[in-house]
């Protein structure tokens, strides 16, 4: 089972290409850091940050896609926002659950219930229903 969310970053923002995408697993107060990473472990809540500049200031929408190591879409997560910078920076998070009475055997090993969730994830990240952007993280347990 995984679980997705997206926030808007409400503080200031770094300049930015047009439209950069990366992962992290680390954060401040809630708030995704810049220090992208492409490796994560079956324990970190993992963020795909899109970082916009010149996003003409009005109502959008984004939606950002989980495709897990089989190919399967695990989360798609759409949430509409608001450009109000020039640079605007929207996240979504995924974090990974044992299922059902995994958690007893992760004790003795780290991975247990989670194989299906290892390997190479994919992300696509859609606004306004046009593509901005794929990359690709792995899962390590």
């Amino acid at each position: 089972m995984a679980a997705a969310f997206i926030c808007i970053s409400i503080g200031p923002a770094a300049a930015a290409p047009l439209a950069r995408i990366y992962f992290t697993a680390t954060e401040s107060n809630g708030v995704p850091n810049d220090e992208g990473a492409v490796e994560f472990s079956c324990s970190d809540t993992i963020y795909t940050v899109v970082e916009f500049q010149n996003l003409s200031r009005e109502r959008h929408e984004i939606e950002v896609i989980w495709r897990d190591p089989n190919g399967k879409t695990r989360e798609h997560t759409r949430y509409p926002f608001v450009a109000f910078r020039e640079t605007e920076r929207v996240w979504a998070w995924l974090r990974l659950h044992r299922p059902t009475g995994a958690n007893v055997l992760s004790v003795i090993d780290s991975a247990a219930g989670m194989q299906e969730f290892i390997g190479e994830w994919s992300v696509k990240v859609v606004v306004d229903n046009r593509l901005v952007g794929k990359d690709r993280f792995n899962v390590l347990c």
